[in-house]
């Protein structure tokens, strides 16, 4: 994706209900949603110094180089998850349908099956919501072209030039 991502604020609206699901449950120290490209979409994070754009940067080129190894190892479907787990920080990255990801960095206290359960329920219904507007903006779209465009086109010349029809 290069261009940036707008969306509706009913969109907006029903991701951030989501977010705030899975911030009750999984009691994390941030949540990142971010496109493909590393566009931030949405973020929560207790840290105030955090460098959310960077964090959205890096989860990109993270889950890009994760595209990149399962197709190094024929795994054809690629794969679904990153977990970086560190002594006291770890982060769970899931890649929903292949525009967007979901981050969520949480204490070494939290239990990971936990984490990765609620997180891929996030992802499910982000899908879901992604895939209803999107099938929303389709049927908004109305032709802007009739079939008679050209015909319209040349009778609007020749009468602005006032040429006369033969």
């Amino acid at each position: 994706m290069t261009g940036k991502i707008v969306l509706s604020s009913e969109l907006s609206l029903k991701l951030d209900k989501v977010l705030q699901r899975l911030r009750q449950k999984v009691h994390p120290e941030g949540i990142i949603l971010t496109d493909i490209s590393g566009q931030l979409i949405a973020a929560y994070t207790k840290v105030k110094e955090t460098n959310i754009e960077n964090l959205a940067a890096l989860f990109a080129s993270s889950m890009g180089a994760t595209i990149e190894i399962a197709n190094e190892v024929m795994e054809s479907e690629g794969f679904e998850f990153n977990l970086h787990e560190g002594k006291q920080t770890s982060v769970f990255i899931s890649k929903i349908s292949n525009s967007f990801i979901l981050a969520v960095i949480f204490q070494g206290s939290e239990t990971t099956g936990m984490i990765r359960l609620f997180t891929k329920r996030a992802c499910k219904e982000i899908q879901n919501l992604v895939e209803e507007f999107e099938q929303e903006v389709n049927n908004n779209l109305k032709p802007t072209l009739t079939n008679n465009f050209s015909e319209e086109l040349s009778k609007q010349l020749m009468d602005l030039f006032d040429i006369k029809q033969n």
